[in-house]
């Protein structure tokens, strides 16, 4: 194949030279209490193994309530991002700089593949999603995309950035009514925040995948600026866009010649940084203290050459009756409209009763003294001390620094929005707060259709924008109202996938988004919000595709004709394995004879590696096999004859049944990672197993004689590529597919090569 020999050389130049975890592996880097679950403190460790991860996290849940909260939000980011580094044995191999030059490499040669031919692929969507309210009909609603960053043009107000989970920076040029993707073909992905100079429209900055990004061209084009881990927040000064800042959980960077050359101004985590609205001579800075574990202010007042520790009235964390001191994380707000006041919200807990939330420290003399016109932290009370952290009112789960937004209005004094795990309005300088979106809002204040996660907050003059978990949301009217503004914001982050057979219906389970389905009568790109959380999900019944199961919530019978309308039935009574890492879910298979006999991997008295079966479409299942503690994963019933079965146990065994299940022989143990497996359906003992491993030696398998011997159909051609998926299609033309990271192959029998 052309693709695979063009760029094989690379992957022979690119070897990383070093295992380690990267902290823009994750959304938040938190500082750890010591009462954590043995899989958080691994997760983070410097060497982490990522299937050691995977296993304490399965074996924590297994025995404790699950409750989102950062780390879990953290962990299935974290397998997402790492899952193109994993080793066979389980260990991260990472190489920044040697990765990077890969890629640049890699994108000239697709360039020159494309030359003289149209693109090959384009994005299905969901590019608008939809949802079924009872008084407001069919409306769009932002549970499409985690967008974890935003930023609107002072010079030209129609001029917005956004900045997604994996997705990369995006542009919209009429106010959000439309957007476009600004970093195609750039190894960004998440985007932790973007900004675009005051003064200057064109020059805008991005932090994500490792680096500090700069345009001169209104996103047009990037360049790397500086190789830096990860960044909470940049800041551009107002009047001369030459003086950019940087902070975040590794330092404080400063550039003052338009990002040619950069200073580490600190070493040391930091929080969040900001300009004075009028005087760019004052900055403000949020430092956190490693000692007592909790935020300090400093002020600047010759545009961040030098440094003093505000502490008049500031916040004292001093307990000597409580250990587990934590500093959550800080923001700053302030608004033009009153200049010299600051705002900064904190969270922490340092009593037992703060359970994550501080308060809202404000300065009437531009920092130089403080006061929380409420108490510190914990106890609360739902109306008149709420805790504005966590998913109830005064207590709950949190996701602390992961969703945290905070900012002030610029046409009402004292009106201050925050978000966390709820968006929480005060119109009276934090004196007293309501919660208008989100977990637990009251039904009086609710002004319905918002995500509860928020990512951002961003305000210039009547213009109030909030980011969330889901997209975008704009109001005019300081959030009495809002409309879902996140058209071609085209993301999401599908961890299951199911198509119908009969129609063009895809569904799936995504990260944060709960499920969705898109159907081609429904507009292109227009899907459907079905309800549901964060589940590894999605499946469509053969005979009726407007049929679809989720494991997270109740059987959707999709509308055939509009988008956002559904009804509802009974869930199947079980579900194979669901993972949110590659090889590691089973799936549903049916007999082609019995369109209501069903095949799935579950788990059985205790075990994980159940065999079962439904005669009844779902309703009811019999347990076949029990093959051990380990999971059963791929399963394939073969077209030709569907009394031949096969799937894979544990980490590489292949098995085969002539039986329909009943009996089982072992085929083949094969290389580490080699779990997805693919049927010719004209030949019952064709069998091709991919595996998903970085060994340049043993990535593809074939079999014709139904498992007794087995071909190694790795070529050169592929090296370097890990496999996450692959498939045999049959017909006139039959070969076999498989997709990775960077680009999809396809087996040639002419001559022997992918």
């Amino acid at each position: 194949m052309k693709f695979a020999s063009l760029v094989t050389i690379l992957f022979l130049t690119y070897s990383p030279l070093i295992s380690q975890n990267q902290d823009h592996f994750f959304k938040s880097v938190p500082i750890l209490q010591e009462s954590e679950p043995a899989w958080v403190h691994l997760m983070y460790a410097e060497n982490p193994n990522v299937y050691e991860v995977i296993d304490l996290y399965e074996q924590f849940y297994k025995t404790n309530q699950f409750e989102k909260n950062l780390h879990t939000q953290n962990y299935k980011n974290w397998l997402f991002q790492t899952a193109t580094y994993v080793t066979d044995e389980g260990f991260i191999e990472y190489e920044n700089e040697a990765r990077k030059l890969f890629v640049n490499q890699l994108k000239n040669k697709r360039s020159q593949l494309k030359e003289g031919r149209a693109d090959y692929w384009s994005c299905l969507g969901p590019f608008e999603t939809y949802a079924n309210d009872g008084q407001l009909g069919v409306i769009p609603v932002s549970w499409q995309i985690n967008v974890y960053c935003m930023d609107q043009s002072v010079t030209n107000p129609n001029l917005l950035f956004a900045g997604t989970e994996g997705q990369g920076a995006w542009r919209s040029v009429d106010k959000g009514l439309n957007w476009d993707l600004i970093t195609k073909g750039e190894d960004i992905g998440g985007v932790t925040d973007i900004k675009v100079a005051a003064s200057n429209e064109n020059i805008v900055y991005l932090a994500g995948g490792g680096q500090i990004y700069r345009s001169l061209d209104m996103g047009n084009t990037w360049e790397a600026a500086l190789a830096v881990n990860h960044v909470y927040q940049i800041v551009i000064h107002p009047s001369n866009p030459n003086i950019v800042f940087a902070v975040g959980p590794d330092g404080f960077y400063k550039t003052q010649d338009g990002g040619a050359t950069w200073t580490t101004q600190f070493t040391g985590r930091y929080w969040d940084i900001n300009f004075h609205p009028t005087d760019p001579s004052i900055v403000y800075l949020l430092r956190h203290d490693p000692v007592l574990s909790y935020t300090e202010f400093l002020k600047s007042t010759d545009t961040g050459s030098s440094w003093t520790q505000k502490t008049t009235g500031w916040y004292d964390p001093v307990n000597p009756d409580f250990v587990d001191h934590v500093d959550f994380g800080s923001l700053i707000a302030v608004t033009p409209l009153e200049p010299n006041k600051v705002y900064v919200a904190m969270l922490g807990n340092h009593k037992a009763q703060d359970n994550f939330w501080i308060g809202v420290y404000q300065s009437e003399d531009s920092g130089e003294s403080w006061a929380n016109p409420l108490q510190d932290g914990g106890p609360y009370h739902d109306t008149n001390h709420p805790n504005l952290a966590t998913s109830g009112l005064t207590s709950g789960f949190s996701q602390t620094f992961y969703d945290f937004a905070f900012d002030a209005s610029h046409t009402e004094p004292g009106k201050l929005f925050l978000g966390v795990l709820a968006l929480s309005i005060s119109g009276d300088d934090g004196n007293s707060w309501q919660r208008v979106g989100g977990y637990s809002t009251p039904s009086a204040n609710d002004v319905r259709w918002f995500h509860p996660d928020v990512q951002d907050i961003h305000i210039l003059g009547e213009d109030v924008w909030v980011a969330t978990d889901g997209g975008i949301n704009y109001s005019t009217d300081q959030f009495q109202t809002h409309e879902s503004r996140k058209n071609g914001l085209a993301g999401s982050h599908f961890w299951g996938l199911g198509q119908g057979w009969n129609e063009d219906v895809l569904v799936g389970g995504r990260y944060h988004n709960g499920n969705t389905a898109l159907y081609n009568v429904y507009g292109v790109g227009n899907s459907s919000r079905l309800g549901g959380a964060e589940a590894p999900t999605g499946y469509v019944d053969v005979l009726n595709s407007f049929k679809t199961y989720f494991s997270d919530i109740n059987t959707r019978i999709l509308d055939p004709f509009e988008v956002g309308k559904f009804t509802s039935s009974s869930k199947l009574a079980k579900f194979p394995h669901e993972a949110y890492f590659h090889a590691q879910h089973s799936e549903i298979e049916r007999d082609p004879r019995y369109v209501h006999h069903i095949y799935l991997g579950a788990e059985a008295n205790g075990e994980d590696g159940g065999f079962w079966k439904s005669i009844d479409n779902g309703s009811s299942f019999e347990l076949l096999h029990n093959f051990g503690s380990e999971k059963v994963t791929g399963i394939e019933v073969s077209r030709s004859n569907p009394d031949v079965l096969y799937c894979v146990y544990g980490a590489n065994q292949v098995f085969r049944s002539a039986d329909q299940g009943i009996n089982w022989t072992n085929t083949a143990v094969l290389p580490a990672g080699a779990k997805l497996i693919s049927i010719n359906p004209e030949d019952e003992n064709e069998l091709w197993v991919f595996a998903h491993t970085n060994n340049n030696n043993d990535k593809v398998f074939r079999t014709k004689d139904g498992g007794s011997s087995w071909q190694n159909l790795t070529t050169p051609n592929i090296s370097g590529f890990r496999i996450n998926d692959g498939f045999y299609q049959g017909g006139t033309e039959s070969t076999a597919y498989f997709v990775s990271p960077y680009g999809m192959f396809y087996w040639e029998d002419q001559t022997n090569d992918w």
